[in-house]
């Protein structure tokens, strides 16, 4: 998959999130968005480079879509949640079993998380 099918595949989702927030709402279009795409988004950028090529404009259009206030305080709900997993994992490392993640793998994820709150909260997004 090149960076022009990795752009279609994420403005088709985020085409889709005015419609879920008028059906199913606010918290059901972010859990979709940022939950669900932009964070599996960031676990595929880091072995891909044509999704890392492509997360900046992703978050972009996120951005665009979602108050600055509404995306906080959605962070500020997922952000516990992701480390509360992690700290459980943590406390599971010895059983393989454990909602098949390991430790480390949810560590990674509360990095990855940890970037997408620094630039979905950024009061401006940079260029370079």
């Amino acid at each position: 998959m090149d960076a022009g099918q990795v752009r279609l595949v994420w403005k088709a989702q985020c085409a889709v999130v005015p419609s879920i927030r008028q059906r199913f709402g606010l918290q059901a279009a972010l859990d979709y968005i940022i939950s669900e795409k932009l964070l599996n988004f960031a676990e595929s950028a880091v072995s891909y480079p044509e999704f890392a090529h492509e997360f900046p404009l992703f978050v972009a259009e996120i951005r665009r879509l979602f108050t600055a206030v509404e995306l906080i305080d959605h962070l500020a709900v997922l952000v516990p949640s992701v480390e509360a997993e992690l700290a459980d994992a943590a406390e599971f490392e010895d059983d393989n079993e454990f909602d098949g993640i390991s430790p480390q793998d949810h560590a990674a994820r509360c990095e990855r998380l940890a970037l997408i709150r620094q630039v979905l909260e950024a009061e401006h997004l940079g260029t370079s």
